[in-house]
């Protein structure tokens, strides 16, 4: 079960890193930070239920399997915004990456998952994009 932002945040010592993050002070967090983990999660959410939906649906392997990607882009992405990661500017473009090309592909599908999935993938790589910028 994939925990929610504020729990990760608390489990996570590399959030120290942050400036002036202290756990139990949650306002702290840099709000352009905090924004864009809550977007990667709610997209790995989407993605993760999209990818579901289309599973052993013919002609869905490629939506499950981008859907599948962009999940595991956004939670990796989150992580590294939670951290003082060398590699986070990466991760946060490989995150942009996976859900520019998701949402392309679930546009294509006449169906709520997929047209859910698509909104919620554009929302996060324009949030990455303001963290990255």
């Amino acid at each position: 079960m994939e925990l929610n932002y504020s729990k990760r945040l608390m489990m996570n010592p590399a959030i120290k890193g942050l400036s002036n993050f202290r756990t139990n002070n949650m306002h702290e967090v840099p709000e352009l930070i905090r924004q864009c983990v809550a977007n990667c999660d709610e997209c790995a959410e989407e993605c993760n239920n999209c990818a579901e939906n289309c599973k052993e649906r013919p002609g869905m392997e490629s939506c499950e399997r981008l859907c599948n990607d962009c999940a595991d882009a956004c939670d990796q992405c989150a992580d590294a915004c939670e951290s003082k990661s060398s590699n986070r500017m990466q991760l946060i473009q490989a995150c942009i990456m996976a859900c520019e090309t998701c949402a392309e592909e679930c546009e294509k599908h006449d169906n709520v998952s997929c047209k859910s999935c698509a909104e919620t993938c554009r929302s996060c790589a324009e949030e990455c994009r303001r963290v990255a910028a």
